[in-house]
């Protein structure tokens, strides 16, 4: 983008400084980095199991499948707002 200190590696950083610039509403950008942080951990367990690379999360367990479901629909909300919603075409 068009602002240079919104421009980092880190997911949780970029989401903090979102929150110093008022760009969005501090708790929801804390939403975000906790979400972010327990999918990675879902992330490396997946990996873990047969120890290979893979993106793909198991939704056997009645907790995980519902903290995806919910989690999928909180980040798809936010990010909406942040970027605005898609425009048909």
């Amino acid at each position: 983008g068009r602002r240079p200190e919104l421009q980092h590696r880190q997911t949780d950083e970029i989401l903090l400084r979102l929150a110093q610039e008022k760009i969005h509403e501090p708790s929801e950008l804390q939403d975000l980095i906790q979400i972010y942080w327990k999918y990675r951990q879902y992330e490396n367990k997946a990996q873990a199991i047969n120890d290979e690379q893979t993106h793909v999360i198991s939704l056997e367990s009645p907790a995980t499948k519902s903290f995806i479901e919910s989690s999928t629909k909180k980040v798809h909300d936010i990010v909406s707002e942040l970027l605005g919603k898609p425009q048909p075409r």
